[in-house]
């Protein structure tokens, strides 16, 4: 599994785990499965622990040397890296790719505030329990002993400190580092992706567009000569393994999109030899809320008890907001009979598939497909 692969390596690089390269591996063997990868002794990390954190001899004696700063050294001790790095074109791509993944796109893995969070969320699920744990233990290695507000609260400071701006610092020690003339971070970020008629960016994931059709545009970001957008719709890559463009890729400076039904939207900037990580976007572009049903005469068994109805449905896969939505016969919209969806006391979207039963009366229900 070269994705588990390239993450471990990532984050111990990110972290400076001092005893790296020393990581867990391990395979399925019925059935039979891919190899993956696991950090392993990360205890050892952003200067704590032991005195081997660092760039140190192999016999790890490292003499007070530690650092609070990713760095890269260590990749040095695993062989099989840099022969992956150097050998494949695909492999250099695929760490480019995972780095920007975890360090720049928003909710990232590595990012300071994804890592904040998880590291609050932590802390405050043993923070009660810490009293404790210093009454128990405090005095066990020395006297005055260790206290949560004395030992602990500084420590978990000191951590939220190490962190932040930490996914920076780490672009930065990748943007410096050079392997095989091919920089390590990535030279073009992802193309710039929005909606014809808006200014709202778009970025990776799924988006549901409640309308017959929609144009897509997508623009290369950063300068570069013949510096160009190539994406697929398909989902598949628009760059081979080796490098080249992918024959079923399109390119264009300033793409122009006509979307209608799902379109799975992979795109790459490229210029030479250079690919930026790709931006994928699942597109879904379906009309808006359908009127599923109607009964001009109710039956007084049904949910609304003999009064006329209207069932609607919401065809999309994703969450279709009602707010807003006027519901009318032929005499429009702006008729006294009219009806406003989203209203206070009402729901104000429908889930996947979900139907919406309106009485004439005033009774209203949703319930599944």
């Amino acid at each position: 599994d070269v994705v588990s692969y390239i993450d471990q390596a990532l984050l111990a690089s990110y972290a400076a785990i001092g005893d790296y390269p020393q990581y867990y591996y391990g395979n399925r063997l019925t059935p039979v499965g891919p190899i993956r990868y696991f950090v392993w002794d990360a205890e050892d990390s952003w200067g704590g622990g032991s005195t081997r954190t660092g760039p140190c001899d192999v016999s790890h004696k490292c003499k007070g040397a530690r650092t609070n700063n990713p760095q890269l050294d260590r990749l040095g001790w695993t062989e099989s890296f840099w022969k992956l790095w150097g050998g494949t074109a695909g492999f250099r791509q695929l760490w480019i790719d995972r780095a920007y993944y975890h360090l720049a796109i928003p909710g990232g893995a590595l990012t300071s505030a994804s890592l904040l969070a998880k590291w609050a969320t932590l802390c405050d699920a043993i923070q009660p329990a810490m009293l404790l744990e210093s009454a128990r233990w405090g005095d066990e290695l020395r006297k005055p002993g260790y206290t949560r507000r004395g030992s602990w609260l500084p420590a978990r400071r000191r951590m939220e400190t190490a962190l932040i701006g930490r996914d920076e610092r780490m672009q930065s020690v990748l943007q410096r580092k050079t392997a095989n003339n091919v920089r390590m971070y990535a030279v073009y970020p992802p193309p710039r992706a929005r909606l014809d008629g808006s200014e709202d960016e778009l970025g990776q994931g799924t988006l549901v567009v409640p309308r017959r059709a929609a144009v897509l545009l997508l623009q290369p970001v950063g300068t570069g000569r013949d510096l160009v957008v190539r994406y697929t719709l398909d989902g598949t890559d628009p760059r081979t393994p080796g490098g080249s463009p992918a024959a079923a890729s399109v390119a264009c400076a300033q793409c122009r999109l006509d979307i209608a039904g799902t379109a799975k939207v992979t795109a790459r900037s490229h210029s030479g030899s250079n690919w930026s990580p790709p931006l994928r976007l699942t597109l879904i572009v379906a009309a808006g809320l359908q009127i599923n049903e109607v009964a001009d005469k109710g039956d007084p068994d049904d949910r609304c008890a003999g009064a006329d109805w209207v069932e609607l449905r919401n065809p999309t896969p994703g969450q279709l907001p009602l707010e807003g939505l006027v519901l009318s016969d032929d005499k429009g919209p702006s008729d006294a009979d009219a009806f406003i969806l989203g209203a206070v006391g009402c729901p104000l979207a429908l889930s996947a598939g979900e139907l919406l039963l309106l009485c004439r009366e005033g009774a209203a229900s949703v319930g599944g497909a």
